[in-house]
């Protein structure tokens, strides 16, 4: 792991920033670790969360494109945050629909 900071965005959000040091062939290679869920938190606290686990110099699972070393991701096959809100809130959404179409 080369670095795991957190920046604040131009809205004064505080954003994980995470960058993974590894090997391809002879070349060390650094990328930036992406994750499947929003990054950004109104607070360091709770980006300080999202860290969790990346401590600087531990060994991590990264995954990324050999094509494209310098963008990882953390976990491919996470659900993310949209997953959940689709499966909350769509079926409200889906009888809202039919309810708006069966009135007009």
């Amino acid at each position: 792991m080369s670095s795991a900071i957190i920046d604040r965005n131009p809205k004064g959000w505080h954003c994980p920033d995470v960058k993974a040091t590894f090997s391809q062939g002879a070349t060390a290679v650094t990328a930036t670790v992406r994750f499947q869920d929003p990054v950004c938190t109104p607070t360091a606290e709770a980006a300080k969360e999202k860290l969790h686990g990346y401590a600087i110099g531990q060994q991590v699972i990264i995954y990324y494109d050999p094509a494209k070393p310098t963008t990882a991701i953390a976990k491919p096959m996470s659900l993310g945050l949209m997953f959940y809100f689709g499966v909350i809130f769509g079926p409200f959404f889906l009888i809202l629909a039919f309810r708006v179409r069966k009135g007009s």
